[in-house]
């Protein structure tokens, strides 16, 4: 189990132990180019041969797509926040969920899922950057990486996976916990777009104890490398911007504090 105290309340995230015994890593959303993600990653590298401007031109381009992809993102989590608030009622009145509700539920569920699999893409495609170190690059017979461009590559991916945890600590947790809605939702809909038990896949994918870690290790990152590149990151609106994801994300504070 994890535990984490935050503004000097002490919180049990036990979601991160739901179904632990029957995690199973095959039912994972993930993208089915996944593969090619990460080779796209590092080809962009290759691409560039030590050519810092066309590196960092890249990948501004590619920042700028996932703004308006997050944007989106975001917008779709405040509709599923009210859609929550929305079932709680229902819930407190003990009445029967309506036609119109499910429809909603499942417009909601497709929406959420293609958004969640497009953000899982930009984690993918951004991922190497961590990894490249000096050692890394050496052994792939790879010039250095300029650290300013290798640091704001990573946090694409740092603020997208913060993001995906965000999203379903503030919708589908809570709609993971209702019976009847969890039921539905697990139901395979080929007219959404719908595969049998996502819902219970998405929960093991945020659940699991190796991603959890690997956040913590991108945190420690983060946090070694933000106050050196501070200046940097001042004139640059598109780290500010995604720096601005990384500082407003509930789920930042809540791993940072775990033990695991």
């Amino acid at each position: 189990m994890i535990h984490c105290v935050r503004d000097g309340v002490h919180f049990c995230l036990v979601i991160l132990v739901v179904l632990s015994a029957g995690c199973s890593t095959d039912r994972l959303i993930t993208r089915k180019n996944h593969n090619y993600d990460q080779q796209y990653c590092w080809q962009r590298i290759v691409d560039a041969n030590d050519n810092t401007y066309a590196l960092s031109n890249k990948l501004e381009r590619d920042i700028h797509h996932f703004q308006i992809l997050m944007e989106k993102a975001l917008t779709q989590r405040v509709l599923g926040i009210k859609l929550i608030n929305d079932i709680k009622n229902i819930d407190k009145q003990d009445l029967p969920i309506q036609p119109s509700m499910l429809e909603k539920l499942n417009v909601g569920m497709s929406r959420g899922l293609d958004l969640t699999d497009r953000v899982v893409g930009y984690v993918a495609s951004n991922e190497c950057w961590l990894q490249a170190t000096s050692n890394t690059l050496a052994a792939r017979n790879l010039k250095k990486i300029d650290p300013y461009t290798r640091y704001k590559g990573f946090l694409v991916a740092f603020s997208a996976t913060l993001a995906l945890y965000d999203t379903y600590y503030t919708t589908a947790y809570t709609i993971n916990k209702n019976e009847r809605v969890r039921q539905f939702l697990n139901q395979s809909d080929q007219g959404y777009g719908r595969g049998e038990d996502q819902l219970m896949a998405m929960t093991d994918t945020i659940s699991n104890a190796s991603n959890i870690r690997l956040v913590k290790k991108e945190i420690k990152f983060y946090e070694k490398n933000h106050e050196t590149f501070s200046n940097n990151i001042q004139k640059d609106d598109n780290a500010d911007y995604l720096t601005t994801l990384v500082k407003q994300s509930p789920t930042y504070s809540i791993i940072h504090n775990a033990s695991i």
